[in-house]
C-alpha cells in the first residue's frame, strides 16, 4: 500500500498536467479531436475508480493492522525463544566437556552458525515489515548476545584444535629439521591468549583443559630450546643419548616426542650443560676457522736453522 501511495502522487501529477494542457486548449478554443476528449474523460473516470480502491484497500489495511502486528510480535517472540534455546546450548554438553575432539564440537558450531544465519535474515525481515508498519523498531538484543557467545566459543575450540594440531607436528617431525625458533615463539603467544581466555571466563573447563596443555608444554621449552641449539653435534648427542640410556646412531633421525618419552626434561640442567658446551665449542671453532682463512692468503718465509740443519724456523714475523 505504501508504494501504492508513492507511485499514486507520482500519477496524480502526470494527470493535473494532463488536464492543465486540455484547459489551455479549451482557452485558446482550440478543437480537441473526439477520441483524445473521450480518453480525457476515460482518464477521469479511471482515476476517481483508482482513488476509491486505494482508499477500499487503506481501509482494509487499517482493520488489518492489528491483526498483522500481533502476528509480527508473535514471530519475534518465536525468533526470541529459538536463539534462547542456542545460547542454552552453547553452555552445555560437547560444547562444554573437555573431553570432546575439538573437530567434533567445531562441526556442530558450524551448524550453529549456518543457524543463526537464518534468524539474522528472519530478524532482518522483521525489522523491514516494522518500518512498513510505522512501529517501533526492535533491538534484537538476544540475536547479538547469542552472536557474542557462539564466536566466543567458536574461538576458544578452534584455538585448541590449532594448538594440538601444531602440537602433534612440533612432536612428530623431525627434530633436526625443526625450527625451534618459531616453536618457541608460537607456544608463547598460545600462552598469552589463554591466559587471557582464562581471564575472561575463568570457571570454563575447555579453557581450563587448554591452558594446562598450553602451560605443560611451555614447561618443556627451555629443554626444547636447549636440544634445539643448531651448534649440536653428534658429539653432544651422544652425550645426551648416553645420560637418557638410550643409544644413539649418529645420521639418524629422531623425534621431540622421542626424546620426552626418554625422559629428556628429568635431565633438563645436564641438557643445559651439553647444550652451553656445544655453543662453547662452535664459538671456538668459528674462530679457528677465522684465523685459518685470515692465514691460508699469507706468505711465510723460512730460513735453516743455524744450529741444527735439518731444522727451519720462521723468519720475519715482526707483522
Amino acid at each position: 500500500v505504501n508504494a501504492v501511495r508513492d507511485e499514486t502522487r507520482s500519477m496524480e501529477e502526470r494527470a493535473a498536467q494532463v488536464n492543465e494542457m486540455y484547459e489551455l486548449l479549451e482557452n485558446y478554443e482550440v478543437k480537441i479531436p473526439s477520441q483524445d476528449a473521450v480518453k480525457k474523460d476515460n482518464l477521469k473516470e479511471t482515476r476517481e475508480a483508482f482513488a476509491a480502491k486505494v482508499l477500499e484497500a487503506e481501509g482494509q489495511l487499517e482493520q488489518r493492522m492489528p491483526s498483522m502486528a500481533g502476528t509480527l510480535e508473535k514471530s519475534i517472540s518465536n525468533l526470541n525463544e529459538d536463539l534462547m534455546s542456542i545460547l542454552t546450548s552453547l553452555h552445555t554438553g560437547d560444547y562444554v566437556n573437555p573431553e570432546c575432539d575439538p573437530k567434533t564440537v567445531l562441526d556442530k558450531l558450524h551448524g550453529v552458525s549456518e543457524t543463526l544465519s537464518t534468524l539474522g535474515e528472519k530478524a532482518e525481515m522483521y525489522k523491514q515489515m516494522q518500518e512498513t508498519f510505522h512501529m517501533q523498531a526492535y533491538e534484537f538484543t538476544q540475536l547479538r548476545d547469542t552472536i557474542t557467545q557462539y564466536e566466543a566459543k567458536r574461538e576458544l575450540w578452534e584455538k585448541l584444535d590449532a594448538f594440538n594440531e601444531a602440537q602433534f607436528a612440533w612432536k612428530t617431525a623431525d627434530f633436526k629439521m625443526l625450527d625451534v625458533e618459531e616453536v618457541v615463539k608460537q607456544v608463547h603467544v598460545y600462552h598469552k591468549e589463554v591466559h587471557k581466555m582464562s581471564k575472561r571466563r575463568g570457571g570454563d573447563a575447555v579453557v581450563a583443559l587448554f591452558k594446562e596443555t598450553v602451560e605443560d608444554f611451555k614447561a618443556a621449552v627451555p629443554v626444547i630450546t636447549d636440544l634445539g641449539n643448531t651448534s649440536m653435534q653428534d658429539r653432544h648427542w651422544r652425550k645426551v643419548f648416553d645420560r637418557l640410556e638410550q643409544p644413539f646412531f649418529p645420521g639418524s633421525s629422531f623425534t621431540l616426542e622421542t626424546l620426552l618419552s626418554y625422559g629428556a626434561l628429568r635431565h633438563a640442567e645436564y641438557i643445559n650443560e651439553v647444550s652451553g658446551m656445544a655453543s662453547g665449542e662452535y664459538g671456538l671453532e668459528q674462530l679457528l676457522d677465522k684465523i685459518r682463512r685470515s692465514w691460508s692468503d699469507m706468505s711465510f718465509v723460512t730460513i735453516n736453522n743455524r744450529e741444527q740443519a735439518d731444522v727451519w724456523i720462521l723468519g720475519g714475523v715482526e707483522d
